[in-house]
């Protein structure tokens, strides 16, 4: 069994087990047929697309409500309640609970009763004013009863003006007795009802919401119905198309119907492992291969086929998703049972059914793998296998080019570049050349459109502290002006674990036609009683983006420039916006003493400054182009002014990638980038003269 399914093993030992046990009936020896169902699988834009016409959303759309009962006991008893401690000044106190009912309250000073008299009272707020401060420490207690203002109908929205409320059944007047909020069905009484009132209401309902049947909805592709008139989104109704939740924003007639047209979406899609021609076939075992790394398709169920358990006999199944490797690893078998002849299944049926869900753009094989059949003896059948693939909107290069190969110092190479979209979508592509000099193992990637200067040292420019406001400041001796400037022996320091001090501004930068790479935070430090793993003089940014962590100033015993630890990434990683003129120039820092232990000692800066690091490439970051279906487009080329820097021979491999984008209510969304499957590969060297 070298080289099979793991989980084959012990399926053989039960068959030829079962052969030992159990009456035995040969196999015929017919070459049965193990495939995949559909042999293709294909979409235009990474979904499933699936129209519904005339669906039936909602009839019936109103409801009449006659003698609901929405409020009865209306006031509430409270006990005991303290409104406050008197301090012989303050003369007014509040009731927790409003509004209250008139003459029910017992107002207490003290735990004696206060006259009515001594007091007024609003028992609309609740406010009681004292003719006289009670007394200092007096408690004021208060007993009293309140009332139960807002009721809410049972069903909404409400159609406007057809609600009648009645207490102890007299009609109210809506916004003279009470208000009411159709949509919620909420009413708020404008006056406080009896204790005993009972309030019902007649009213008349109506179904604002319907769910149509098959979210998610594809964008915009609903059309909505009421009696066979079509209606305006946003006007009309509103709809969510990830639940298909329809919200009418009118009131459709007592007898409207209501109907949709639109289409849905789907990303997942199934394939089932079927067998043909199957002869006493009583253990199988396969793996199926996929695109790996979760690139294009992943495996996200694995189901039970039913043609072992045919006949009534048991079976066990097993199975494994392996996502990184692409692969779906399947045991399927019967049980042996003293009750039924050691006999396989015949004819055709279904093993698995394999859900996959759609990642990205791109194809993926879909292979039966290291199939094994076995027969009630425990004998391999003899079989075939048909496989299966998933076809989503590709793109491949169809062209490649660059300069002579035999290039001096001084010249100009260039790279160009033409793909294809094989799709009947538009795609995003672009594509990259990645260079290896052999001599010395230097690599070097070139995207189409962009200009290369050529390697060599990286040109930079230090812009130091010179502006200091106070902002958050505590805890730090002599902040402020003496980070300004190159390092000059006036510096700040703290001992105190939290300690700030803030805000550093640093030098403009004029960039003229140059463009930023790399923006690096660097401090001039000392720690006098050495470093220590538990302390740290943070940094956060203040400006262009508030409390952003750039890292963490390490210092020694003598003075000397750093980088920050903790960190790997820089400024412009942190805050790509310092990558502009506009950005690095607003740039702007807090600087946090981090000790919690206290063991460290002071912690100095005597200059803190940013190295502004160009970049050789421009644009910096890669461009992506459009590609229409069907469309070869010739990308930008791409150029690299070679320097004495650049001698030698290099390889060159053109890879192309592209990807696919959409609109939906929720925004822009896109695909991971996919490799096109074709690449090129060039070698070409560059001479001193």
């Amino acid at each position: 069994m070298k080289g099979k399914i793991k989980n084959l093993l012990w399926l053989s030992w039960i068959a030829v087990m079962v052969a030992a046990t159990l009456p035995v009936v040969s196999a015929q020896g017919t070459e049965a047929v193990v495939y995949v169902d559909p042999s293709m699988v294909e979409t235009l834009d990474t979904r499933f697309h699936y129209p519904v016409v005339g669906e039936a959303v909602g009839v019936e759309m109103w409801t009449t409500v006659v003698g609901e009962a929405v409020g009865v006991e209306m006031w509430t008893t409270v006990v005991n309640e303290t409104l406050g401690v008197g301090d012989g000044d303050t003369t007014v106190f509040y009731l927790a609970n409003t509004p209250v009912g008139e003459s029910t309250e017992t107002v207490y000073i003290a735990g004696h009763v206060a006259h009515a008299g001594k007091y007024t009272i609003d028992y609309w707020t609740g406010t009681i004013t004292f003719d006289n401060a009670p007394r200092k420490d007096a408690v004021i207690t208060a007993d009293y009863k309140y009332g139960n203002l807002e009721f809410s109908l049972a069903e909404t929205p409400v159609i406007p003006e057809s609600e009648t409320i009645y207490v102890d059944g007299v009609p109210q007047t809506r916004d003279t007795d009470y208000a009411i909020d159709f949509w919620t069905g909420e009413i708020t009484f404008l006056y406080l009802p009896a204790d005993t009132a009972t309030v019902t209401a007649d009213y008349t309902s109506y179904i604002a919401e319907f769910s149509l049947s098959s979210p998610p909805l594809d964008y915009e592709s609903e059309t909505i119905y009421v009696d066979g008139v079509p209606q305006t989104r946003y006007v009309d109704y509103t709809i969510v198309d990830k639940t298909g939740v329809v919200t009418f924003l009118y009131v459709p007639s007592d007898s409207a119907e209501i109907t949709a047209d639109y289409s849905y979406w789907s990303d997942e899609f199934y394939v089932d492992i079927n067998v043909a021609n199957a002869t006493d076939l009583w253990t199988v075992g396969f793996k199926v291969d996929y695109a790996p790394f979760a690139k294009t398709i992943i495996a996200a169920e694995i189901i039970k086929g039913d043609f072992l358990d045919q006949d009534g006999y048991n079976t066990h199944f097993v199975k494994t998703i392996d996502v990184l490797t692409g692969t779906v690893n399947i045991g399927y078998t019967r049980l042996p049972t003293f009750l039924k002849p050691n006999v396989g299944a015949n004819g055709n049926g279904t093993l698995a059914t394999i859900k996959f869900k759609i990642v990205s753009a791109g194809n993926s094989p879909i292979n039966l793998v290291d199939v094994d059949l076995l027969d009630s003896n425990g004998a391999a059948l003899l079989h075939q296998t048909a496989d299966s693939a998933y076809y989503g909107p590709t793109a491949e290069l169809i062209m490649g080019s660059t300069g002579k190969r035999a290039k001096t110092v001084g010249d100009i190479q260039y790279f160009g570049t033409k793909i294809k979209n094989l799709a009947s979508v538009p795609l995003e592509v672009r594509t990259h050349w990645d260079m290896y000099r052999v001599e010395d193992g230097q690599r070097l990637q070139i995207y189409s459109g962009q200009i290369y200067s050529g390697f060599g040292p990286i040109d930079f420019e230090y812009l130091y502290v010179n502006e200091y406001d106070p902002w958050l400041e505590w805890d730090w001796i002599n902040p402020g002006t003496s980070l300004f400037g190159p390092p000059d022996g006036n510096y700040a320091e703290s001992s105190i674990d939290g300690a700030m001090t803030s805000v550093y501004g640093f030098e403009d930068l004029v960039l003229g036609d140059r463009l930023i790479g790399n923006v690096i935070l660097e401090g001039y430090t000392q720690y006098p009683n050495g470093a220590d793993e538990g302390m740290d003089i943070d940094v956060y940014s203040i400006d262009p983006a508030m409390f952003v962590w750039l890292g963490s100033l390490y210092g020694t015993e003598t003075w000397d420039w750093g980088s920050v630890r903790w960190l790997d990434e820089t400024v412009s990683e942190r805050i790509p916006a310092t990558l502009t003129e506009e950005g690095l120039n607003s740039l702007s820092v807090l600087i946090y003493n981090y000790d919690p232990g206290l063991t460290g000692g002071p912690m100095r800066v005597d200059s803190l400054r940013v190295k502004v690091e160009f970049s050789k490439f421009n644009p910096v970051f890669p461009e992506s182009f459009v590609i229409q279906p069907e469309e070869n487009l010739e990308l930008p080329v791409a150029y690299w002014t070679l320097k004495s820097y650049d001698t030698g021979k290099w390889i060159t491999t053109l890879t192309g990638e592209y990807r696919y984008t959409w609109t939906d209510e929720d925004g822009y969304h896109t695909t991971p980038w996919i490799q096109a499957e074709k690449v090129r590969t060039y070698t070409w060297w560059v001479t001193g003269s």
